[in-house]
């Protein structure tokens, strides 16, 4: 990978949101074109960029934080990706005031998409 530019950690920053939409495009691989283009189109705007860049470390560490026995980042990302609009709004701010309730979230969200917590090898 090359990239340029003028400031490092604005690199780093795409480079992560890069990462994340590759996980989290696993989990929306199941939507119809009409809709994965619409949840893209909507979600990727670069009036969000500020935001983002103050609250992503934040965020980040916060989500780590809440990862249980045997929870790869990866695997939770996608599993988060997959919650339906209301139970990733509450999970996203339980990030924040209350992170019990967002570990027992992504822990339904394992029990429902990945029920060996990926123990196991599909197939096996």
């Amino acid at each position: 990978m090359r990239a340029w530019g003028t400031a490092f950690t604005l690199l780093l920053h795409e480079l992560n949101k890069g990462i994340a939409e590759l996980v989290a495009l696993h989990a929306l691989g199941t939507l119809d074109g009409p809709t994965y283009r619409a949840v893209t189109r909507t979600a990727d705007q670069i009036e969000h960029e500020i935001w983002m860049l103050q609250i992503g470390a934040a965020a980040v560490r916060r989500f780590l934080a809440v990862l249980g026995p045997g929870q790869t980042p990866a695997a939770a990302l996608m599993h988060a990706a997959r919650m339906d609009p209301e139970t990733f709004d509450v999970f996203a701010l339980s990030l924040v005031d209350d992170p019990a309730r967002a570990r027992r979230l992504l822990g339904d969200a394992f029990d429902r998409f990945d029920p060996d917590h990926g123990l196991h090898p599909p197939g096996l």
